[in-house]
């Protein structure tokens, strides 16, 4: 897929899906949510993006939404971490968006409270943003591995880390991508049966 050149997608797995950027920031409150059990959050995240029930399996379904939310690209694009940027989280939907709604006003000229923005154009616009707006610093500086740097330059860029440092994430023992993406198969695996079982239960939209 070629944002240059190929139309945006509307569908996954032969179905319709809601292409506007905020089914994709539930989504990932949604799979934050520590009083949901695995199988409710796999239903609710399918019944997020799909607006009926998809035809195809479970699991071919899954792997769909995790297509569209990677916006095409390959596993290693995973939550919270901006392309061609840094392995680790960059940005959190819940403690950013005032940061990330003031951005894309001053860069963009964008007011997302005005209309839908496809995913695909939303994440483009946001993993592009400059050091010119607070929102391209901040992720900058979380980006950044200050074991390069040295003096004056060090001390500020960790001292920026400490100040809008993501609630809950410790960039010290950041799971590398292997060890993520194989957790999470692991994760999804052990809960495919039940939520074959959940989504069985469920009336045809």
């Amino acid at each position: 897929m070629n944002l240059l050149v190929d139309d945006l997608p509307t569908a996954v797995c032969g179905t319709p899906v809601r292409t506007d950027y905020r089914y994709m920031v539930l989504l990932e409150q949604l799979l934050k949510d520590p009083e949901m059990s695995g199988a409710e959050k796999i239903g609710a995240a399918l019944d997020l993006l799909y607006i009926r029930q998809p035809a195809a399996s479970l699991k071919e379904a899954w792997d769909g939404l995790l297509w569209f939310y990677r916006c095409g690209e390959s596993n290693e694009y995973r939550q919270g971490a901006a392309p061609q940027r840094s392995d680790r989280p960059v940005y959190d939907f819940d403690q950013d968006a005032a940061y990330i709604y003031a951005a894309f006003r001053q860069v963009y000229g964008i007011d997302l409270q005005a209309g839908p923005l496809h995913w695909w154009a939303f994440r483009a616009l946001l993993s592009s943003l400059p050091d010119s707006c607070l929102m391209g610093r901040i992720m900058g500086w979380r980006a950044t591995d200050t074991r390069k740097l040295k003096g004056a330059e060090k001390r500020h860029v960790e001292k920026m880390q400490r100040l809008f440092a993501i609630k809950g994430h410790s960039a010290g023992h950041a799971l590398t991508l292997a060890e993520q993406e194989a957790a999470y198969k692991a994760w999804v695996d052990e809960r495919f049966r039940a939520a074959e079982e959940w989504m069985a239960q469920k009336p045809v939209k």
